[in-house]
């Protein structure tokens, strides 16, 4: 009978995977029943020998545990395996004979923690060399390991809790059903580690790197885990409740049954990580979500939606400030040098440089986008009851937008919430908005959104005021000239169908305005037009008058 595809690929596999265990023991000078008992699941010596036979494969826990012991993923020791092709001489596997502890320091560390620790304080530069380490039902709380060299250690059944591991390497170690609460593993290397069953509880662990490590049923209750890294981790069952995820690497991770109630996972990237069943209830028994990247938003929703509330309505307090930000911006935002000299001077002079860093920027960024103006109306008060004039500022540069006011006159009150008119601080200015890489920094009160409308509509207005003339001045001039553009060194003004436009003459031909007269309608898309503008082509037609009238 002829031997189906499956059947060969199993048998294939099944063949690959005993050579090497058979390489795995010859080289450790292992016995088939010493490495069934490296295993979770411990073996007999005879199920071992089926392996190395290639007459069974191990089943899909013994299979994680053989790909731990010959320091694999599950993923890269499957692919070895099924490779009909494989050369088992270009296949490396550990040699534990490599790593043995130093025998003084193995000494020192049976004698107990008060000798250890004492020993440390007094060579502090000796770094402990305890790879390979193999250690089971010990009591080393409070013990000091850090920047030891604990490589390929096995530690089962252990208690070392308050234990200080900063910046010891780790690679490769196996933690079984350790205790290892109140620690601090900071800087540490725990990369291709197997932590199963343990309790990591109240755990500093920022900078730590858990590298293609396994993590199966531990627990990281309120611990610190800062800018750890999880990138090609196997993590299953674990307990991140109301732990501190943020900035963390999670690339190409497994996250399978992982409990986040209250964790936080701020600046983490879970594009590339593969998920199942991972939960946000308190007992770790509710729905699971769909993915991690919503879960701080579904915490919010579920336990916390007062907050979420209140910081939606805030949101769109500020989505709508940004909305007339970017149109006076847009509309009316014009360079500092396009100012008079004296107008940029009392701006500045007006500013105080400590209270609103988008003031004195105007000073080294002549390149940045700037709109200004004074509001006054009986909600601005001080104590005495006297209208404030508050000149708000917006100014926009490559990298950023900020906005806020400069009080002109007068002593600010602080909030009151029984009162429209008492509301700000006590000092003489004060940033609201600042975007800064597209990041939003906010602190908008609602009278802030209906003073930027009130700025949106007095500049709109001023610079209706002088579209008006400028529009009936370009009529004759182009009337003069019998075309529908003028030019001169300084300006290009010019009608294209229903629009009129000003740019500079010169290389950067900035817009300077941009109107639309449909049907007689004045709508503005642009204007930063100055009183100079007007006297500048007033001058420019009674010029083509005499020329005309000659």
């Amino acid at each position: 009978m002829v031997k189906s595809n499956l059947e060969l690929d199993k048998a294939v596999a099944a063949r690959n995977l005993g050579q090497l265990i058979l390489k795995y023991r010859t080289i450790n000078d292992l016995s088939q029943t010493a490495l069934g008992k490296k295993l979770w699941k411990k073996v007999s010596h005879a199920s071992v020998s089926r392996w190395e036979k290639g007459k069974q494969l191990p089943d899909r826990d013994n299979l994680k545990g053989l790909a731990r012991i010959l320091e694999k993923s599950p993923d890269e020791l499957n692919s070895l395996i099924e490779d009909p092709q494989l050369d088992l001489d270009k296949v490396d596997v550990p040699d534990l004979k490599l790593l043995t502890p130093n025998k003084d320091h193995l000494r020192l560390l049976k004698q107990g923690v008060k000798v250890w620790n004492r020993w440390r304080k007094k060579y502090p530069l000796i770094i402990p060399q305890l790879a390979g380490l193999d250690l089971r039902r010990w009591t080393l709380d409070g013990i000091d390991l850090s920047r030891a060299d604990l490589r390929k250690a096995r530690i089962r059944a252990s208690s070392i809790k308050k234990a200080n591991f900063e910046r010891a390497n780790l690679s490769s170690a196996y933690f079984d059903t350790v205790c290892l609460n109140n620690s601090s593993f900071n800087d540490a290397n725990l990369s291709q580690c197997v932590l199963r069953c343990c309790s990591l509880n109240d755990v500093w662990l920022k900078r730590v790197d858990f590298t293609r490590s396994n993590i199966d049923q531990s627990k990281f209750h309120c611990s610190c885990l800062y800018q750890s890294r999880f990138d090609f981790a196997q993590l299953h069952s674990v307990d991140f409740r109301n732990a501190n995820l943020n900035q963390t690497s999670w690339h190409q991770t497994s996250a399978k049954h992982l409990k986040i109630f209250g964790a936080s996972f701020e600046g983490v990237n879970f594009e590339q990580v593969s998920e199942e069943e991972n939960n946000i209830d308190p007992k770790g028994y509710g729905i699971p979500i769909k993915n991690l990247a919503s879960a701080s938003l579904v915490y919010m929703d579920r336990y916390h939606r007062p907050v979420l509330e209140r910081y939606l309505e805030e949101r769109k307090l500020e989505l709508k400030v940004e909305a007339i930000v970017y149109e006076l911006l847009r509309k009316y935002g014009s360079k500092p040098e396009q100012r008079s000299p004296n107008a940029c001077m009392e701006t500045i002079e007006a500013a105080n440089k400590k209270a609103f860093m988008g003031i004195w920027l105007l000073e080294r960024n002549p390149n940045a986008f700037f709109c200004s103006c004074i509001i006054a109306d009986p909600y601005h008060l001080n104590e005495e009851g006297e209208e404030i004039l508050l000149k708000y500022i917006i100014e926009q540069s490559k990298s950023f937008i900020s906005v806020g006011y400069i009080i002109e006159n007068g002593t600010p009150i602080p909030l009151d919430s029984q009162s429209k008119n008492t509301r700000y601080d006590r000092n003489n200015g004060k940033t609201i908005l600042l975007i800064e890489d597209q990041v939003v920094s906010c602190n908008v009160h609602p009278q802030d959104l209906e003073d930027l409308k009130t700025m949106l509509a007095i500049i709109t207005q001023q610079q209706t005021k002088r579209v008006k003339p400028l529009i009936q001045t370009a009529k004759e001039i182009f009337r003069a000239l019998l075309e529908t553009c003028y030019q001169d060194r300084e300006y290009t003004l010019f009608r294209h169908e229903d629009n009129l436009v000003l740019k500079h003459s010169n290389d950067s031909g900035d817009l300077i305005m941009d109107i639309n007269l449909t049907d007689d309608l004045l709508t503005i898309k642009r204007s930063v037009l100055q009183t100079r503008h007007l006297l500048h082509f007033q001058k420019a037609l009674d010029k083509l008058r005499r020329t005309n009238n000659v």
